[in-house]
């Protein structure tokens, strides 16, 4: 259970729209990284001539998983170390385990992103039409903690985020 927020030693609880916001963001950043790859699937299947297109298309893959995979690693190592993707920092948000800890960068993208998010939320809600995945970021507006389900599942809360230097000193001691 996580204390009400606000009170002496945990910061307090984003709001849902601004959670929800922030997610939107991160989806959007995600689908322009991805969309010249899907350019590049779309342009390889709908061309007859793979002799012509072949070499353009093999060059096309080579620069866009260049450029995915230093998204990915830009992306992960400057927005995921603090408890913030992109989208969080745009709405001042992060994530912070139930005690106000900070989560490390790993824990919030391999466990909490990756894995309860990515992995089990999606292939869970594709079987259930969907209603997992849309009930998974609809839980906090009922929620007592203000979780969602895959933060109840880790551990984890998103609160409103500490400005840089007070987070410092709030969690150096």
């Amino acid at each position: 259970m996580v204390d009400g927020g606000g009170s002496a030693g945990m910061p307090e609880k984003a709001e849902w729209l601004a959670r929800f916001i922030g997610e939107v963001i991160d989806w959007a950043a995600w689908t322009f990284a991805l969309t010249p790859l899907l350019a590049g699937v779309v342009i390889g299947l709908v061309t007859d001539g793979w002799l012509i297109f072949g070499l353009f298309t093999l060059i096309l893959f080579s620069l866009v998983g260049l450029l995915l995979s230093l998204a990915i690693v830009a992306y992960v190592s400057l927005t995921y170390r603090n408890g913030r993707s992109f989208g969080k920092r745009v709405m001042g948000t992060q994530v912070v385990r139930v005690d106000g800890s900070p989560v490390s960068w790993a824990y919030n993208f391999w466990l909490r992103t990756f894995l309860t998010k990515g992995i089990i939320m999606l292939t869970i809600g594709s079987m259930t039409s969907g209603l997992l995945f849309i009930g998974n970021y609809l839980w906090p507006l009922w929620d007592r903690d203000s979780q969602s389900l895959h933060d109840k599942m880790v551990g984890t809360i998103v609160v409103k985020a500490l400005p840089p230097r007070q987070a410092f000193v709030r969690f150096r001691s």
